[in-house]
């Protein structure tokens, strides 16, 4: 499972700069940016109705198929590309692939959450660890392949999604014969948005929104103010920095014993400190100034919390969706980091092109605090896990 949830992020850490290069030596870096947003876009808007899929259908089946439509998508982004395509119909490949993307994360993701308390928090952390240390590999890897071919790293890309497939498919079969419907009585019909009804999960999503903005606004804003302040150099460092310091501090809170139930919901108080941590932590950056090198030297202190800030947040999505959602539970995650993420790009870059390099970091500290003075209050009044809390 712990291999399947790499094959699940690698593709994360590759995939911007896979497509946006795969693109601009034709259409130009302006068209190029548009149309990997178009990709983004697509499999941020498709994610949760393939999660719904895995969670109808089993994931074996589901996932199986997508990554088939996925390659028989790439195949058509490539020709798309090298054969002259109008932007249009490149714009279309570019939407179909993103869309056809298996949802290799939510799944993993959804196997984790059937696990024991322990194991469980371990295996989120692992996934949250995963996604850092695949944010600093994958874009060195990408780099380095399509500097010998456009096309290549695209194809890595689809390579490795196949490996997490293969390798998601050998750690579920043990379990079940085969992919087959959630038990009767458990899955639970909940319209075109699925556990977004649930008023306790919308809430989570909300938070992972918020969350997202904060980390995506240092993840972004980093090497935008490296640029700003002529220091391209540290710009790869800064994020690596920033990573590396949530690896540190996933292993550490991976390692610790649960103190909340073996089952259900975490106490709200249980959410409340991994969020009061990131303010505290991000809250170094403006304090260190906009210098690069000082920047640099506490980047690791304010990346401790994030990988504890995103498994919490996903256990607890798990733990609040609908019985029989627990793949489109995690997928609609991905959608509320993807909007996060989005709009913390267009704030803190707008920021930065105006001047206001102190405002751009101290943005992140208000959302991240934002974030935990929000948790206790939209929790407590969510409550656990009713039917009755449909809205």
């Amino acid at each position: 499972m712990a291999l399947a949830a790499l094959g699940a992020r690698l593709p994360q850490g590759m995939t911007g700069i896979s497509v946006l290069f795969l693109l601009v030596e034709r259409e130009g870096i302006g068209a190029a940016g548009a149309l990997t947003a178009v990709y983004t876009l697509a499999l941020g808007l498709a994610v949760p109705v393939s999660g719904r899929l895995v969670d109808r259908f089993g994931p074996g089946r589901v996932v199986r198929w997508s990554v088939l439509a996925y390659t028989a998508a790439t195949a058509a982004l490539l020709f798309a590309t090298f054969g002259g395509a109008t932007q249009p119909v490149t714009a279309a490949a570019a939407a179909l692939t993103g869309a056809s993307t298996p949802p290799l994360g939510p799944a993993v993701r959804a196997q984790w959450a059937r696990l024991p308390a322990p194991v469980r928090r371990t295996g989120f952390a692992l996934d949250a660890i995963f996604l850092d240390l695949c944010l600093i590999a994958g874009p060195v890897l990408a780099s380095t392949l399509v500097a010998m071919h456009a096309a290549l790293g695209v194809c890595a890309i689809l390579l490795v999604t196949w490996a997490g497939v293969a390798l998601l498919g050998s750690a579920v079969r043990p379990a079940a014969t085969g992919p087959s419907p959630p038990p009767a009585g458990r899955h639970r019909p909940a319209g075109p948005f699925g556990p977004m009804r649930v008023a306790a999960y919308r809430r989570v999503a909300a938070l992972m929104v918020l969350a997202s903005c904060a980390i995506a606004g240092v993840a972004v804003g980093l090497p935008a103010l490296a640029a700003v302040r002529d220091a391209p150099w540290a710009a790869g460092p800064l994020v690596a920095a920033f990573s590396v310091g949530s690896i540190v501090g996933g292993l550490y809170w991976g390692r610790r014993r649960s103190d909340g139930p073996r089952n259900g919901p975490a106490p709200v108080s249980a959410l409340v400190p991994p969020l009061a941590a990131l303010t505290l932590t991000l809250a170094v950056l403006p304090l260190a100034g906009t210098s690069p090198v000082l920047l640099l030297a506490v980047a690791p202190v304010a990346g401790l919390p994030v990988a504890a800030v995103l498994a919490s947040l996903a256990i607890e999505a798990a733990a609040r969706a609908p019985e029989g959602t627990a793949t489109e539970a995690q997928a609609w995650l991905v959608s509320a980091n993807t909007v996060g993420s989005a709009a913390a790009a267009l704030l803190v870059t707008s920021l930065l092109g105006h001047g206001h390099s102190t405002v751009a970091l101290l943005t992140p500290v208000a959302l991240a605090l934002v974030a935990a003075v929000a948790a206790p209050l939209l929790l407590r009044r969510a409550g656990r896990r009713p039917p009755e809390s449909i809205e």
